[in-house]
């Protein structure tokens, strides 16, 4: 009976880690949804506000992704967006949180990092992305990105809609490339 009371003990486990995972994954891509996002944000927040340090956020956009949908189906958009959340992996550091914001948006969290460093981040994402070849999708893909670094007292909201004017930017300056927030530190 112990044993038996074991074995449904782990197998509880072993379910709860799957529904936790499934509840904090993007299923497409993989990266964290934005529910985890959000709350990771939170927490990253209020640790720069602790300790008083740098981080930064970076919003990105595939550009012209309706049109890849459009012309080359939804198999092969899907393909894309795999492909681009692929880079935002292998663009993390092990304490970063990447995550699909929602369609062909991706979102970058950069704990303990100075807009300098983000947007070097950004422009090798921006790159990576230029590089990629997706079966059955001729187009190069290429992505715009917005950057934005915490300031003292700034509500997570507000740095993501910092985040999010700097991406549109970026999209309204001609795209594929990487534009950052004001970093005016308050007194």
């Amino acid at each position: 009976m112990m044993r038996d009371a074991a074995q449904k003990n782990r197998e509880l486990r072993n379910a709860n880690e799957t529904i936790q995972r499934l509840a904090s994954t993007d299923a497409l891509t993989g990266l964290a949804n934005r529910r985890s996002l959000y709350e990771a944000l939170e927490r990253e927040v209020a640790r720069a506000a602790r300790m008083g340090e740098h981080s930064s956020v970076i919003m990105a956009d595939l550009d012209h992704f309706k049109s890849i949908n459009d012309d080359y189906g939804h198999t092969i958009g899907d393909l894309v967006l795999a492909s681009a959340a692929s880079v935002f992996s292998r663009q993390s550091r092990p304490y970063d949180l990447a995550a699909r914001y929602g369609g062909e948006e991706f979102f970058l969290l950069v704990p303990g990092t100075s807009t300098e460093n983000a947007i070097g981040i950004a422009q090798r994402i921006r790159t990576e992305i230029a590089e990629i070849k997706v079966p059955g999708c001729p187009r190069q893909i290429t992505v715009s990105l917005g950057v934005a670094t915490w300031m003292p007292s700034e509500a997570s909201e507000h740095l993501i809609s910092r985040a999010d004017q700097a991406l549109y930017r970026a999209k309204n300056d001609g795209r594929n490339r990487v534009e950052a927030a004001p970093d005016k530190r308050h007194k």
